[in-house]
This record gives C-alpha cells, structure tokens and sequence, in this order.
C-alpha cells in the first residue's frame, strides 16, 4: 500500500513537469499509459521500462529546450 502511494506521487509529479515543459497532452498521456504498464509489470522490468522512459524524455527536452541567450 505504501508503494502505491509512493509510485502514484512520483508519475503525479513526473507528468505534471512533462506537461508544464511541453505543454503537450499526447506526449503526456502517452507517458502516463507508460508508466501504467510498468506498474503492471514484475519489478525488474520496471525499472527498466521507468530508465527508458526518463532517457527519452530527457532527450526530448534537451532537443526542445529554448535558449535563453
């Protein structure tokens, strides 16, 4: 019980930075179906479904990231 209420705070908080960033509701939610799947999955696929996710994501701010200068 503990977990699910720690999983649910940390994709709360990940997607709500997701669509602050990219102010995307697609890339959001296909984020979410994501993490919905790795929760249903054993634990060791988890964390690496959960690494890729946060590569990519990573990735994609990177490359849409507005200079400031």
């Amino acid at each position: 019980m503990v977990w699910l209420c720690i999983w649910t705070v940390i994709v709360s908080v990940g997607l709500g930075m997701t669509y602050y960033q990219c102010r995307n509701i697609l890339f959001t939610t296909m984020i979410h179906a994501t993490f919905n799947i790795c929760y249903s999955a054993p634990v060791q696929y988890n964390v690496v479904i959960l690494a890729i996710v946060i590569s990519v994501g990573t990735l994609l701010y990177k490359k849409s990231a507005k200079k400031v200068f």
